[in-house]
């Protein structure tokens, strides 16, 4: 089985790829250049933050202050949504039985309202809720680090755990607990109250389900929304202070850039956009290389997908991932058999960080007819950029791109990869191809 790696492993796999899914190139001439900070002790992944100024005018000094700044945002958002922290405002939360009520802060307040949002406007396909589903399924923080059967008999143990590790490979969760989680899905019936002066609390449902004569109730991840969040945040300070040239990545997953420029004595003062490369998602001899490259400034990338390591294992044929359908109660493209066909990578470019994440996450679960169609919806119909990877597993070496990108801005470099869309003036996009066929 492949679980989640230990953290040391993923930050080696995003130094050498860069991204998991999106591959920032970019370099630095003359006398002005790029200096970065970063560091591993957020959201349990790499965070970055590479500011472009000129040599000599205390550069490091200003940068140093602005990556305090930086700092403190990230303590702040994960103190309120860690899962690995029993103080976090979520972790708590988690802790209630229904009908329960917390204090919340303004930052995980803020948090909530995106999701609620967020979570109407996709119908529910994003969904903070499914986080039992996601621990049933073996991919929550409990898993993090756990790669050998002697350190999962070593794990606190829930009822629904398998006897060993190497089990979740071999066989699917219990009907009886898919069924029972399925029903603890209502993000609705989860309340805010309150307001950024006097405070805000949480209130669970009282909804709850019995296994086997141990009862669960409601648990929430927000994760899906906390890095996009940061990301913005980020985004802010970095302007703030001055950094219009730069990027910052938390997890690889969402990312802000900013403008690439370099001086040289050749060219002199050079601005323009990154390259940003979009991994493979399949294919033995391809995965974690680009398979194509587009151009981006001055804006935010999210990404989702059924691919990164880590991140999905295998049931016989069938792949088992983290993104998980609220609906039905099983990971994405899991048709019950050993076919699978759906959407395996998203890459959102534009709007903002925190509705990326959730955006990204939530197109993966609605398929390529539900993606279209909010994504051609008036309210978001040329808002957004975006590449959209479609496989079936009954043509192994056959992928289909889906994206409102202009040609002459990708170049495609691998094999396999198909563009099957027509846009419209109106940036209408419509699918034309065979995969996908219901």
């Amino acid at each position: 089985m492949t679980t989640n790696s230990p953290l040391i492993k993923r930050i080696t796999a995003m130094l050498l790829a860069i991204l998991l899914l999106l591959t920032l190139v970019s370099c630095s001439n003359g006398q002005f250049k790029g200096s970065s900070r970063y560091s591993t002790e957020f959201f349990g992944t790499y965070v970055e933050m590479i500011c472009y100024d000129y040599v000599g005018k205390n550069e490091q000094t200003q940068l140093d202050l602005t990556w305090s700044s930086v700092e403190a945002i990230l303590t702040d958002i994960d103190n309120s949504i860690s899962l690995t922290n029993a103080d976090s405002d979520v972790s708590r939360f988690n802790a209630l039985e229904g009908n329960q009520t917390i204090s919340i802060s303004n930052t995980t307040a803020l948090m909530i309202r995106i999701a609620k949002d967020l979570y109407s406007k996709t119908n529910g396909a994003y969904n903070p809720c499914v986080y039992p589903l996601v621990d049933l399924y073996g991919f929550s923080a409990r898993f993090t680090n756990i790669t050998t059967e002697q350190e999962y008999a070593q794990m606190a143990k829930l009822p629904y755990d398998r006897d060993t590790l190497s089990q979740y490979s071999q066989q699917l969760p219990q009907q009886e607990y898919i069924d029972a989680f399925i029903l603890l899905n209502d993000f609705d019936g989860i309340t805010m109250q309150g307001n950024a002066i006097d405070g805000y609390t949480l209130t669970k449902s009282a909804t709850s389900v019995q296994v086997d004569g141990t009862i669960y109730y409601q648990q929430i991840d927000l994760g899906g929304i906390g890095k996009g969040y940061a990301v913005d945040m980020v985004r802010s300070v970095m302007a703030d202070n001055g950094y219009q040239y730069g990027l910052f990545t938390c997890g690889g997953s969402s990312i802000y850039l900013g403008k690439y420029a370099s001086i040289d004595v050749y060219n002199g003062f050079t601005e323009g956009d990154y390259n940003v490369g979009i991994t493979s998602p399949r294919y033995s001899g391809t995965v974690g290389n680009n398979y194509m490259t587009t151009k981006a400034m001055d804006t935010v990338v999210s990404s989702s997908g059924d691919y990164q390591t880590g991140h999905y294992y295998m049931v016989g044929q069938s792949r088992l991932c983290h993104i998980i359908d609220a609906d039905s109660g099983y990971p994405i493209n899991y048709k019950g058999s050993n076919t699978q066909s759906g959407i395996c990578a998203v890459a959102i470019f534009g709007g903002n960080g925190a509705d990326g994440d959730c955006l990204s996450t939530a197109l993966c679960v609605m398929g390529i007819e539900g993606a279209l169609e909010y994504l051609n919806s008036d309210d978001n119909v040329n808002k957004y950029q975006y590449i959209i990877t479609l496989y079936n597993s009954e043509q192994p070496n056959y992928c289909e791109v889906v994206t409102n990108i202009a040609d002459y801005t990708i170049s495609q470099s691998a094999q396999g990869y198909y563009r099957v869309v027509s846009t419209t003036v109106n940036g209408i996009t419509t699918y034309n191809g065979q995969l996908i066929t219901e």
